[in-house]
This record gives C-alpha cells, sequence and structure tokens, in this order.
C-alpha cells in the first residue's frame, strides 16, 4: 500500500489545527508540520497527534514554507491541508483508492471556502491541487497564494471529493490580520512585476475583502488588460464577475452589466455569470431581463467544478429570485412555486422558507407556517434563532397575542422582512408588527450590513410585501 505524507505549514492555529489534523490522521502515514514562528500552543497540539516539526523563519514567502514541507516526506504520495481545512472522514477510503490508480499523477479536490459571516457563510468553490506524487518536479511558486504549475507528460484528475476550508471567515481574517499580510507580500511583489496579471487580480481581491473598492477595480482594470493574450488562468473567469461586482458597488451598474455580457460570450458555461447579470437587471429595475437571467442560472445548473463558484448560483438562489419577481409581478402562486423549489435545493435557506411563511401568512394560512417550522430539525433550529421567532410570530397569529420578548432577540434581515409584511397587514396582525417596529433604527441597520446581499433583499421583500397588500386589498 501507497503511504501518504501530510504536509502543512502553520503559524499560532491553535483555534483550528486539532480538527483539521483529527480530520485526516487516519488517512495518513506521517504529519510534516513546517512552524514558521508560532507562540501560542499549535506545536503542542500537532506533537499529540504524532506529527513531525520543523523550524524555518518566515520570509514572507508562502512557496519556501510549501517546499520545505514536502523536502521532508517520505510517502509516496503527498496530501496538502492548510490548517483551517477539514477533510471528510468519509473520503478516506476514497483517496487510498486514488493512490493506487496507475494512470494518475494528481488530483484535484475542490475546496469549498466558507466566505464572510461564521454563521451564513458564503459558500466558494475551487478546484485545487491536494494529491500528487511524491517527485521532485511538483513544486510550489509564488510568494503568496501559492500554487504548484500545471505539468507536461503529467496526469491529473478532479476527483470528487470536498475540503471544507475556513480561513476566509470575517473572525479569522480579522484575528490573522490576513489582509494587510497579503497586501504587503503583495505590493513586494508588483515591485518586481507590475505587469503580472495575477498580482493584480489578487491585490484586487484583499482590497475588496478591505473595503476599499475604487483601488481594487484600479487592480481588476489592470488584470483585465494585461491578461489579454497572457497564459490562460485558473481565476480568469472568475475575474470579470469580481471586476464587474466592484462596479456595481461604485455605482457603475451600466458598466458591469456590459462587462459581464463580455465575459459570458467568453465563458458561456459560467453559471456565476448569469447570476450576477440578473442581479444587476434587478437593480437597473429590467425585471424581464433578469428573469431571463435567472432561468438561465437554473437551467445550467450549479457551473462545472473547472470554474471557480458560488454554491447555489444555479440553484437556490435563482429560484428564490425568480420567486420574488413573480411577487412583483402579483403572481403568487408562481412565487409560492419558486420558493418551494429554492427551498428544495436548501432546506434552511431563510430568506426563501421566510418569503414562503410570508406567503402562508397573507392568506392566513398559520398551519401551514406552523407544520413548515416543525419540519425543521431541532439541531437546525438552534443554530439560528430565526426559526424559533417565525414560530414565535405565528403563534403571536393564531393567538393574537405578542408572544415575542423584544428585549431578547438576534435581528436578522429575515427578522425584518416578516416585521414589514406584519405591517401591510389589517387589523391585529398589523399592530403586531408595529409593535416589533419600534425596536431601534440601530439595529435595523446593522442587521441589513450582515451580507452584501440582505440590503438587496430586504429591497425587493418590501416591494413584494407591498403587491401581497395590493393583492389582498
Amino acid at each position: 500500500m501507497n503511504r501518504i505524507s501530510l504536509c502543512m505549514i502553520v503559524r499560532n492555529e491553535e483555534e483550528s489545527i486539532a480538527r483539521c489534523l483529527q480530520s485526516a490522521v487516519a488517512l495518513v502515514d506521517e504529519i510534516i508540520i513546517v512552524d514558521t514562528g508560532s507562540t501560542d500552543q499549535t506545536l503542542e497540539i500537532c506533537r499529540t497527534f504524532g506529527a513531525e516539526i520543523y523550524s524555518l523563519d518566515w520570509s514572507h514567502n508562502f512557496s519556501e514554507a510549501r517546499n520545505e514541507s514536502l523536502s521532508h516526506a517520505k510517502g509516496e504520495w503527498i496530501l496538502i491541508l492548510d490548517a483551517d481545512d477539514e477533510l471528510p472522514i468519509s473520503s478516506h477510503a476514497h483517496i487510498r483508492n486514488l493512490t493506487d490508480q496507475e494512470p494518475y499523477d494528481a488530483f484535484f479536490f475542490i475546496t469549498k471556502n466558507l466566505v464572510g459571516n461564521s454563521k451564513h457563510p458564503s459558500v466558494l468553490n475551487y478546484a485545487q491541487l491536494r494529491l500528487f506524487k511524491n517527485r521532485s518536479s511538483f513544486r510550489f511558486t509564488g510568494a503568496i497564494h501559492e500554487r504548484i504549475p500545471k505539468l507536461s507528460n503529467t496526469r491529473y484528475l478532479l476527483a470528487p471529493i470536498s475540503i471544507i476550508h475556513r480561513g476566509y471567515l470575517d473572525n479569522v481574517v480579522q484575528k490573522h490580520n490576513k489582509v494587510d499580510r497579503n497586501l504587503a507580500i503583495l505590493q513586494v511583489e508588483l515591485q518586481q512585476r507590475p505587469f503580472d496579471p495575477t498580482l493584480h487580480y489578487y491585490t484586487g481581491n484583499e482590497w475588496l475583502r478591505a473595503g476599499k473598492l475604487s483601488d481594487a477595480v484600479q487592480h481588476y482594470e489592470q488584470a483585465m488588460i494585461l491578461q489579454e493574450g497572457a497564459d490562460a488562468q485558473y481565476w480568469l473567469p472568475e475575474l470579470p464577475a469580481k471586476y464587474a461586482y466592484t462596479l456595481w458597488q461604485i455605482g457603475q451598474v451600466d458598466k458591469a452589466v456590459e462587462v459581464v455580457r463580455q465575459a459570458i460570450g467568453e465563458f458561456p458555461a459560467y453559471t456565476d455569470l448569469y447570476f450576477l447579470l440578473g442581479s444587476l437587471y434587478i437593480e437597473q429595475q429590467r425585471v424581464d431581463l433578469a428573469h431571463d437571467a435567472f432561468e438561465k442560472c437554473v437551467d445550467l445548473g450549479e457551473a462545472p467544478p473547472t470554474f471557480p463558484t458560488q454554491e447555489g448560483c444555479g440553484t437556490y438562489l435563482p429560484t428564490f429570485f425568480l420567486g420574488v419577481i413573480a411577487l412583483v409581478e402579483k403572481n403568487v402562486l408562481r412565487a409560492r412555486t419558486f420558493f418551494e423549489q429554492s427551498v428544495h435545493f436548501r432546506p434552511t435557506y431563510l430568506p426563501a422558507v421566510t418569503q414562503l411563511c410570508l406567503c402562508d401568512w397573507s392568506e392566513g394560512k398559520f398551519e401551514s407556517v406552523k407544520n413548515r417550522m416543525e419540519g425543521v430539525n431541532e439541531q437546525e433550529r438552534g443554530k439560528e434563532p430565526i426559526w424559533e421567532l417565525i414560530h414565535l410570530i405565528n403563534k403571536s397569529l393564531i393567538t393574537r397575542k405578542l408572544c415575542i420578548n423584544t428585549d431578547d432577540l438576534t435581528h436578522t434581515t429575515s427578522f425584518l422582512t416578516c416585521l414589514a409584511t406584519l405591517t401591510s397587514f389589517d387589523g391585529p396582525t398589523q399592530r403586531l408588527g408595529q409593535l416589533l417596529l419600534l425596536l431601534p433604527v440601530k439595529i435595523h441597520r446593522t442587521a441589513m450590513q450582515e451580507e452584501w446581499y440582505y440590503e438587496l433583499y430586504g429591497k425587493y421583500h418590501l416591494i413584494a410585501c407591498a403587491m401581497l397588500k395590493e393583492l389582498k386589498d
């Protein structure tokens, strides 16, 4: 049986390293750790897993540290993980089988990057080289966002294995000061290679993460210009998407639409571009075009794994927006169908669940809401207070008594949507909504900033609510 060496680089990862190693220890035959200056309990934790630990002075170059770890590996195969990765235990047998497949030299896995708020993260999927034969030709390049270049006469395969990566959750990024760290390295690299489109792309990403949108646009524009005629890069399809999104955020919506439409001509199978186009059309109030773009997302389904993609762009996200558009068009039955589809794709997708509850409330179907809430398992309900909140709102509507403690709530955008709808109704329902809306305005604004798309959702929820009231009247 071929031996597998797990090779990692670490620095002050005491909060995540145990979870990572626990997820892989039963699979691998040795654990190689290269430490670049930990001052916490990271190394003590690694030793409990039997890791071999080597120290390396940090030179602001991730490839150097990665390659140092590879140099110590004695197994026939090498597995690459980050400290904030988690490998599904269920994948171990499959990975073992991969190492016995003679035709292939290296395997890409899907990295599921959890991004943003840790309670409601977006999931961005990327194919990354994670498992390869222990050969000197497999070596990392690049001071940051390091990767192993594709080699000639080397047989690759994309394996159906996913790794969860938590390194870009907001709290992790802030704790490790990743934006400043990455920008410092990128600026040094740009001084040496000012015409490298990859460096401009990654610099744009960091400025976007930091909220410096004008700086992000400048670097994305440079990357767009410099990549023309350059060798194809794995990030290339994502560049116009991020560029257009940033243009949208600074108010240049028309230009953003133009960028996305051109990109679709080059990458017609990239579902994310159609989803972004639909969102831009909604911003322009071109509802018919938005509808067509979201329908195209559903037709395409999730983007092929060769594309870097936001999970849901071919499933629960466009069906949700199609439901909102149907409400704007005063077609509640059609809206309900789309919201049901969205929930089918992702049963815990709160905006769609909430809208289904709103449709039920608008028609006085309180028992339907009760049954829907009972279908959510207790573990999931415990993760997110909005489930209990919907239950309490529904109970209040049934009993016509306020069953909610407004001093003890986690206020989410879905909650505000409920309130907006309740105030559009008549009688006791309206008064209940008005009572709840007495909460401080500051709390409402905070909730609307949880994710970039919440503000958009909120805006069109309110339009949908107005349509429901008009239909009811």
